[in-house]
């Protein structure tokens, strides 16, 4: 199980938000790029970056894309960069991917595109499953996940279900969508995005501990796909708990304010929980 700590940005400033309330912000008045070399000192493999601003507004600004470069140019090979916020277009991802991104995290878009895409499919009583059904599109029709899955770079994106009382929140956490969640992860992988993070918005923040319950679920609906836990954590005994799950498609969790303050030590974390994942 891979420790990610995150990076989360919010007009230029390190910090994290309360349940995805952008109005109960932390600033913690640090340098993200320092941040950052603790973190490789600790023994990090992924860092998770968002641009807060990007994910509630849509595009990120010249400030925040020369911070992602000062990041990468500090990164060491073996590495990796997980990244998210206004990713909303191709031409946004080619162009991160470009970078040097390792992978790409998609929310609100992705979302939107595939209850589009499944509401299309009822429409036009096509009975051969999600997957089928893209596979016959007119693919001049422009949306984020056709021109991936054009491109077969499904591999380089992670999907973002932030979930609020069982539904899908988007738009940086500011409203929220049917179908249940389980549901709409299975959709995704059934177009062969084998990457998702599942984020508690209404523990994000909070420190109150995961929310393992709706992690069961989620593993058994979608077995073949690689799950990371988002939301809530607050202690080495949050991290035990997922461990003791021993959900077979775990494969990391995101740590943010319990580092900010000192609840948990990065280094202790990846030595016990990360070894050999």
């Amino acid at each position: 199980m891979l420790i990610i700590p995150a990076i989360d940005i919010l007009d230029g400033r390190l910090v994290r938000l309360s349940q995805g309330d952008y109005d109960r912000v932390s600033d913690y008045r640090l340098d993200p790029v320092r941040i950052f070399e603790d973190y490789l000192a600790a023994g990090v493999r992924r860092l998770h970056l968002v641009f807060l601003s990007a994910a509630r507004d849509g595009s990120q600004s010249p400030d925040e894309e020369a911070l992602l470069g000062r990041l990468l140019a500090v990164r060491p090979a073996g590495v990796e960069l997980e990244v998210g916020g206004g990713i909303r277009r191709w031409e946004t991802a080619e162009r991160l991917l470009s970078l040097g991104v390792d992978y790409l995290i998609l929310g609100t878009a992705a979302v939107l595109d595939i209850i589009r895409l499944e509401e299309e499919r009822q429409k036009a009583a096509y009975e051969g499953g999600l997957a089928g059904f893209v596979r016959q599109l007119d693919f001049k029709v422009t949306s984020i996940l056709q021109d991936i899955l054009e491109r077969r770079s499904a591999g380089r994106f992670i999907i973002s279900l932030d979930v609020r009382s069982g539904a899908a929140a988007v738009s940086g956490w500011e409203m929220t969508l049917p179908p249940a969640v389980d549901r709409l992860a299975g959709w995704f992988s059934q177009l062969g995005f084998t990457r998702l993070i599942h984020t508690a918005v209404e523990r994000d923040g909070t420190l109150a501990g995961p929310d393992l319950e709706a992690l069961k679920s989620l593993s058994g609906s979608v077995p073949g796909v690689s799950l990371i836990a988002a939301g809530g954590i607050g202690s080495e005994s949050d991290i035990a708990a997922l461990a003791a799950l021993k959900l077979p498609n775990l494969g990391g969790v995101i740590v943010g304010k319990a580092l900010y303050e000192g609840r948990v030590d990065l280094g202790r974390l990846i030595r016990t929980y990360q070894s050999g994942s």
